[in-house]
Parts: structure tokens; C-alpha cells; sequence
């Protein structure tokens, strides 16, 4: 079925790459879904950020 989601490589040093198959393995998920479950926290982390920085400028109007 033909998703609308885009799409991207990445590329890891062998080194790097064992290391997330290890941890992607002791939550048993593939490499690819903790990248990106690594990548939505961090992108709800930054809206947060993104959000509380925007709150405390306008505070000071």
C-alpha cells in the first residue's frame, strides 16, 4: 500500500550502527523503528523547547 510519508537514508559508521542494533535489540525493535522513536522524542523535546522559549518572550512584553 503506497504511503505519503517521506523518506530518507542515513548513513552510520559500522561502530555506531552496532551499538543501536544493540539497544534496538534489548527493546526488540528493528533499527529503523528506534530511529525513529529516538527522533520523535527529540522532536517533541525541541517543540517543547521551541514552545516555553516562545511563552517566556512574550512575557516579558
Amino acid at each position: 500500500m503506497p504511503t505519503n510519508r517521506s523518506r530518507t537514508t542515513v548513513s552510520f559508521d559500522p561502530s555506531d550502527y552496532k551499538e543501536l542494533q544493540e539497544w534496538a535489540d534489548d527493546e526488540f525493535r528493528s533499527v529503523p523503528q528506534l530511529i525513529h522513536v529516538i527522533i520523535k522524542k527529540a522532536l517533541i523535546e525541541r517543540r517543547q523547547k521551541s514552545s516555553s522559549a516562545s511563552k517566556d518572550s512574550n512575557e516579558g512584553k
